[in-house]
């Protein structure tokens, strides 16, 4: 029995460790990346947040009839959130192999939308989030700031698994290990100059 309580001591530890990686910042700020975050429980009694993040982003503004929509998408096997076989759970559940992008479609917009939302430094942008072969109506507040001349965009979705239709994950035996809460929120920081016709979207209308 005198292994128990240098076992505990190393387990919480552990935890320590990764709440206090989780309360640190997402994004640096010339990340151009999108993240999850979701927190767990671990042995029924420690919460913990687990952030996986890509910045294999690509992003885009697509023009028609002087209105722009803006779409991002990400490789689902390109979140790394520290942890393999995490990492592997997540890519089983979106269904990595059939399904291999995690994409999010705007809804369209006029020149002048887009340039009060750009003056206001502020929109809630509507749109549809596409994941395991599957579409759905979302929402990302965004906050919009000039930084050295470019425009970053930070966006937040707050959701949960069973809006998306999807199991929080577990580990162990009744979740004994690791049991995920169903609480996500999906995370974005991109730069304007990072985005395919940016640019073009702003500077066309009247």
């Amino acid at each position: 029995m005198t292994y128990i309580k240098p076992l505990l001591c190393l387990l919480l530890t552990l935890l320590n460790l990764c709440v206090a990686n989780a309360q640190g910042s997402v994004f640096k700020s010339d990340d151009h990346c999108l993240a999850y975050r979701t927190p767990k429980k671990m042995f029924f009694f420690t919460n913990v947040i687990v952030i996986g993040k890509s910045c294999e982003v690509q992003a885009r503004a697509e023009n028609k009839e002087q209105q722009v929509r803006f779409i991002v998408s990400v490789p689902v096997v390109s979140f790394d959130s520290d942890n393999g076989f995490r990492d592997g759970q997540v890519q089983e559940i979106l269904k990595a192999e059939q399904h291999p992008e995690l994409r999010f479609e705007s809804v369209w917009m006029t020149s002048l939308q887009i340039k009060k939302a750009l003056k206001s430094g502020k929109e809630n942008l509507r749109g549809e989030l596409t994941l395991a072969g599957r579409t759905y109506p979302v929402s990302f507040s965004l906050n919009l700031t000039l930084v050295a001349g470019k425009l970053r965009i930070v966006g937040h979705l707050e959701t949960n698994y069973s809006a998306l239709d999807i199991e929080p994950p577990v580990v162990g035996p009744g979740g004994f290990i690791a049991n995920v809460q169903d609480s996500l929120e999906l995370l974005v920081q991109l730069h304007s100059d990072q985005i395919i016709g940016f640019q073009e979207a702003v500077e066309s209308g009247p």
